[in-house]
């Protein structure tokens, strides 16, 4: 039977309007606004405590969800680039950054705090003056959910955080008071803090499913991620740490009643409605009140017109001419494509799409840097790739500087049957996810076709005017995740109007989460097994993926297996980077065999591309090293903890002391 849930809209009723403005600091601590309404109106009835409640979530989901807090975060592993309108996430993934910089909101959200535990105290205050003893329960175990929720995400990349729960006043930091307020001294103290907050929250919060309001399950679900980070950070605890993790993850899936959605591409595009039984928690925007320039379709669409096509000699040409005018920065890269596993047609096991046997017979590998012949070819005297309708304007050496990208070329393909189409094999019997994340060759997207092949209507140098097109991938793939096929007139148009929503937590993730739990305390001999492990994997593997079970039987294989379903599993998200850092911190399997705290290997990966031959005869892969994208570092003396803004210490040296190495 179809499953409904009551979707809650997300409006802040007229009556509030200013008065749930969070104000400005008068100096580092928010003891602003002190009372610019009435607050009764507000906390008297259970209706507007939830509007002031639901303006909240906006400031505190926002640090997890959309561009800057999920997008940029895949950027910043080989899951994805960024070109950022001509510029590059290098400043990060080459740590050409100062510890000046503040990746979270650090000091500039005591706004946010002081509305969270607005929410704590007044609902307490109010009880009995127009809200029930129920009504109080859950507001403030929502309040802490949040608490946590919100130090959480400066938690997990500073380490230590200033923990404020109360309504500050004038009076509390005046004088001296200030100095009450400062960095935990610890990392555990703050886990500690927060993971307090978060089992208060669990025991109240209601069990009651309404989309887009958090409830007892989100709870439990961000305690299985709070866990886990906690545990990689203070090791003297990690098992208490890890148990408390392992016990939310196992109530959840045995109790909550969410389950994992079959057809993995509903849970990230306008079929959402049908896979709510998976979704725990999520931001829904109304097709009224939002545009494409609202959500990650402006970024990761392209910028496409029939006169591109023609001008650069490529094909097929677009039904809808312009169904495609968004200003992307953000795609996918061939190392994400590598890591979906295909089913071997002899073995039927899941396997490297490099080593199934059907792609063995079908394909020709080349470990040569040689460029092949049909990219240098010309077609009607004029040179592949060089833009413009007159192919003769430019030199040979422009010609050739147009092709840098191709000099480090990693390795080839070609088909042994010249009947063959190179993307029938490679892109086949893969994990279903694959083509639910990205834009394949050849695929239909957006009710067009999407061609990323050399000479395709959306390859990286089409329109290019002989250098790689402007608002085109950089790779030749799109993201195909977190895109609406209803948007306004179906042309993806900053303006257009379109329903959108984005997820924060989901079974998946939690099934995730769970497996790492089991996997460290596996490693730590500390009560569960590594087979138990690989059958929590296979939950995700088998049902999203489509995949035959893993058959890991070793510690080395569970963690190689786990590791290569997060990436797929949780690609989109803002997940892998967070995730590559616990797996740094704890070494050994998890992270190549390096020793514990040292460099990170899946976060050294250079991003790669796919070339495709016009007529699918074969391919190339090469670094990005468009905008020297490929280059990527890890410093492990100071990269585990990402900086305390140095101005902000320097301006209130009682703060506490800065990370190491910063």
């Amino acid at each position: 039977m179809k499953k409904t849930m009551k979707r809650t809209k997300i409006k802040i009723i007229a009556l509030l309007g200013l008065a749930l403005t969070l104000g400005a600091c008068n100096h580092i601590m928010d003891t602003q606004p002190s009372t610019s309404y009435s607050e009764s109106i507000v906390w008297s009835n259970r209706t507007t405590a939830n509007s002031f409640v639901y303006n909240v979530y906006g400031s505190v989901f926002g640090g997890y969800i959309g561009m800057s807090n999920s997008m940029y975060w895949e950027d910043r592993t080989p899951n994805g680039i960024s070109t950022v309108d001509g510029m590059s996430q290098n400043w990060f993934n080459q740590n050409n950054y100062q510890s000046d910089q503040d990746f979270v909101g650090v000091f500039g959200s005591y706004g946010t705090v002081r509305a969270i535990n607005m929410i704590i105290e007044k609902a307490q205050e109010y009880k009995g003056k127009g809200l029930s003893d129920v009504d109080t329960k859950e507001l403030v175990a929502e309040g802490k959910f949040l608490r946590a929720m919100h130090y959480y995400r400066q938690a997990r990349a500073i380490g230590r955080i200033v923990y404020i729960d109360k309504v500050l006043s004038p009076a509390d930091t005046a004088g001296d008071g200030l100095k009450k307020y400062v960095l935990t001294k610890t990392v555990d103290e703050s886990y500690d803090l927060i993971i307090k907050d978060l089992e208060e929250a669990m025991a109240d919060m209601t069990t009651i499913k309404v989309q887009g309001r958090a409830n007892k399950w989100a709870a439990y679900a961000l305690m299985t991620e709070v866990s886990l980070t906690a545990a990689a950070y203070v090791p003297a605890k990690a098992t208490t740490y890890l148990n408390k993790g392992l016990a939310a993850g196992k109530a959840l899936l045995a109790q909550s009643g969410y389950a994992l959605h079959p057809t993995y591409s509903d849970l990230f595009n306008d079929k959402v409605n049908s896979a709510v039984g998976e979704i725990i928690l999520a931001r829904y925007y109304d097709y009224t009140l939002t545009t494409v320039g609202g959500t990650e379709m402006q970024y990761t669409s392209p910028n496409a017109s029939n006169d591109q096509v023609r001008t650069s000699y490529a094909s097929p040409f677009f039904k809808v001419d312009k169904a495609f005018e968004a200003w992307p920065t953000q795609y996918p890269t061939q190392n994400l494509a590598d890591a979906y596993l295909m089913v071997d047609k002899t073995t039927g096991k899941a396997v490297n799409w490099k080593d199934a046997s059907q792609v063995k017979a079908a394909i020709n590998f080349n470990n040569t840097s040689t460029i092949p012949a049909w990219i240098t070819k010309t077609v009607d005297g004029k040179k592949i790739g060089t833009g413009g309708t007159d192919r003769t304007s430019q030199t040979q050496t422009q010609i050739e500087d147009n092709y840098k990208a191709f000099t480090n070329i990693q390795y080839s393909a070609t088909v042994k049957n010249p009947m063959t189409d190179i993307t029938s094999i490679i892109y086949a019997d893969r994990d279903a996810r694959m083509a639910a994340t990205l834009v394949l060759d050849g695929t239909e997207w957006n009710g067009e076709t999407a061609s990323t092949r050399f000479f395709g209507n959306l390859n990286r140098w089409t329109g290019g005017n002989g250098s790689m097109a402007y608002y085109r991938t950089a790779t030749n793939y799109y993201w195909r995740k977190y895109f609406y096929n209803t948007v306004e007139n179906k042309v993806i148009f900053v303006s257009n109007k379109t329903a959108y929503h984005r997820i924060i937590f989901r079974l998946g993730r939690v099934v995730m989460n769970l497996a790492e739990i089991q996997l460290r305390l596996a490693d730590l001999g500390a009560g569960t097994t590594y087979a138990e492990a690989v059958a929590t994997i296979n939950q995700t593997r088998t049902i999203h993926g489509q995949l035959p079970a893993s058959a890991a039987a070793t510690a080395t294989d569970a963690w190689k297996d786990y590791i290569t379903e997060r990436r797929c599993e949780l690609a989109m998200e803002g997940d892998l980077y967070w995730a590559a850092i616990r797996w740094g911190i704890y070494g050994g399997n998890a992270n190549n065999g390096a020793a514990p705290k040292g460099d990170v290997a899946i976060l050294l990966e250079e991003p790669t591309l796919i070339e495709i031959a016009p007529d699918g005869s074969g391919f190339v892969v090469a670094p990005v090293n468009y905008l020297e994208i490929n280059k990527r570092s890890f410093r492990a003396d100071r990269q585990y903890l990402l900086p305390i803004p140095q101005g902000t210490l320097n301006a209130y040296p009682f703060l506490g002391t800065q990370n190491p190495g910063w």
